[in-house]
């Protein structure tokens, strides 16, 4: 399998599990970096909603973690293949997706306690978490 099969291979498995993810979960893990943008912005970093025991920031910050992990992961996959490193990067995609729907919903949760409309800030990115 050549590099490009690879990468499309890959890429279709995540895209799969994203989708999966947002209709069991109703979360957009895919939003996270508009949802970190948004934090941003508003100086919502430190912001801890409900029972969570992660603020907005922390969260964000550990998505984004495994998010350079799944990066790695995907870059070995395409170019070299291999069992071993298609396990790697569904181990990295297992670690990156619930912690990218976690930080989105805080992040989402952060931004309406704050009193900011969701929807504009993120556009058209988005139907409704």
């Amino acid at each position: 399998m050549r590099e490009k099969a690879r990468y499309r291979k890959a890429e279709e498995f995540m895209t799969g599990i994203l989708r999966r993810f947002e209709a069991q979960h109703g979360v957009p893990a895919v939003l996270l970096e508009p949802y970190a943008v948004a934090v941003e912005r508003h100086d919502l970093h430190d912001r801890r909603v409900g029972g969570d025991d992660l603020t907005a920031g922390e969260a964000i910050a550990q998505a984004r973690g495994y998010y350079r992990q799944l990066l790695e992961a995907i870059a070995a996959f395409t170019t070299s293949g291999g069992r071993d490193r298609w396990r790697a990067f569904q181990q990295a995609l297992a670690d990156y997706v619930p912690a990218a729907g976690l930080a989105v919903t805080i992040a989402h949760r952060a931004l309406l306690d704050a009193g900011h409309d969701v929807r504009a800030e993120l556009g058209d990115l988005m139907e409704s978490p």
